[in-house]
């Protein structure tokens, strides 16, 4: 084999060595974005057109170097991201920015081992293959191919373990994170990609002066030390921050919960007083009777005329508009169809409290508490807005819906829930959440159903059937 036929042969393995690694960093790209979303086939697309925006560049400007290459593409897939991907663009930035400095920063932390690698390989061909002979071109190429074979290995190892560690330490982040809060996540990162970017640049000038400072040791190893002491601080400012966030939200929660508890504390209120004034209007009823009575006989008709009215509106204030079988939920859907005719809003219910005593008074208030209050949120603004409210039970499955119209866009959040539309959505848009925790204690889910200007939220409930008695 000539020396021209192995220098074609080692041109084409180079070019094939370039677009597998370049296609494991798309591979990569993919994982990466596989933790912050589900949408499989979009992400897909997407670390497709990263891949072939990069072999375009390497094809057509085979000068440029691959730091621009790789940001030209990167800014690609970003603006993709922003036009097909339903996650907020504060999580589409975090994607972009983190995982350009983590394919700079792995690969370079792997090149503090290219010095040592490549002298193994030197010295154990240097045993196989005598240098006098007719085929040291063959040693050279054999080199230079195992060279790359050990150095995918090593890269892939290094950008997995990288993967697998933001996925590892990603247990929760918000979708509307700030512009203070996306910078503070990424100032490690843009820290490690500003350095590598100003090292490779030195890195150039020194090539033009025969002297590359990629080729002395000690360099490549403060150089490598250096980017995973950055990669270190990507992953422990994420974790601290999540730390802050879920302590946050659990406050939050707890905020929420609490204002819930009190609601339905009212509403406990609220029957109780119902049911005390029915026992004293019966504990007065003989008295009214008697009063009647001496009217009627002295026959002062306009005096007894306007004591029966008075009878009837104490009597009016004692009745509830709904009987649910529960006097907590008759309570409560009282106050939330004299609250949507503040509004002019048409509140109609066929709601009965479900039939098994599996289902707790205080869960079924909280369902019914955070559904109409949204619901008559949605609906205050519409000309003749409606609400309804219906349930079905058939033996331990109860099946709850409220349905009202609605005129904005909603937007959904990475849970798969509505976003408020309220602003302080920090103590807002939890109920939704809360809702879905008490649908899966009873071994259900909620659902929603969208269709003609119409929002459907249904609840599903499954309590376990009562023992038979022997």
């Amino acid at each position: 084999m000539t020396f021209e036929q192995i220098n074609q042969y080692y041109d084409i393995t180079a070019k094939v060595y370039e677009a597998a690694l370049q296609g494991m960093m798309a591979f990569f790209f993919y994982r990466f974005c596989r933790i912050y979303t589900s949408e499989k086939r979009v992400i897909g697309l997407i670390a497709l057109v990263y891949f072939l925006v990069i072999l375009s560049f390497n094809t057509s400007q085979p000068g440029l170097a691959n730091f621009w290459v790789n940001l030209i593409a990167s800014t690609a897939a970003f603006l993709l991201m922003w036009r097909w991907l339903r996650i907020s663009v504060q999580i589409k930035t975090f994607i972009s920015v983190t995982y350009f400095a983590i394919r700079w920063l792995g690969p370079s932390i792997v090149s503090m081992l290219f010095l040592p690698i490549n002298r193994s390989l030197l010295s154990l061909y240097e045993h196989v293959i005598n240098l006098s002979s007719v085929h040291i071109g063959l040693y050279y190429f054999y080199y230079n191919l195992s060279m790359m074979i050990v150095m995918m290995l090593l890269y892939w190892l290094i950008m997995w373990l990288f993967v697998l560690a933001y996925k590892k330490i990603n247990r929760w982040y918000r979708a509307d994170l700030s512009a203070k809060e996306i910078l503070l996540l990424l100032i490690p990162a843009l820290s490690g990609i500003s350095s590598y970017a100003l090292l490779n640049q030195f890195n150039q000038i020194t090539e033009a002066n025969l002297n590359p400072l990629f080729t002395n040791k000690q360099i490549l190893n403060y150089w490598a030390v250096h980017n995973l002491i950055i990669i270190g601080g990507m992953l422990i400012v994420l974790v601290l921050f999540q730390r802050l966030e879920i302590q946050r939200e659990n406050k939050r929660k707890q905020f929420i919960l609490e204002s819930q508890i009190q609601n339905i504390e009212q509403h406990i209120s609220g029957v109780e007083g119902t049911y005390r004034d029915l026992r004293s209007l019966r504990h007065d009823l003989r008295n009214h009777i008697t009063v009647i009575e001496r009217l009627m006989e002295q026959q002062r008709y306009s005096e007894t005329e306007r004591y029966l009215t008075s009878m009837q509106m104490t009597l009016a204030n004692t009745e509830l508009s709904f009987q649910t079988g529960n006097p907590i939920t008759d309570i409560l859907l009282h106050e939330k169809s004299e609250q949507a005719k503040q509004f002019n809003i048409a509140f109609h219910s066929t709601f009965h409290y479900p039939a098994s005593d599996q289902i707790n008074a205080f869960d079924m208030s909280v369902i019914l508490h955070n559904t109409l209050e949204n619901a008559i949120e949605a609906t205050k603004m519409i000309e003749n807005g409606w609400i309804e409210i219906t349930s079905k039970q058939f033996k331990n499955s109860y099946l709850l819906t409220i349905r009202n119209p609605y005129t904005s866009t909603l937007e959904w959040g990475e849970d798969h829930l509505p976003l408020t539309t309220k602003e302080d959505r920090e103590n807002h848009g939890i109920g939704l959440s809360n809702i879905r925790e008490i649908a899966r204690k009873y071994y259900g889910e909620l659902e929603f159903e969208i269709e003609s200007s119409m929002f459907q939220i249904h609840i599903l409930l499954i309590s376990p059937e009562p023992a038979n008695a022997e």
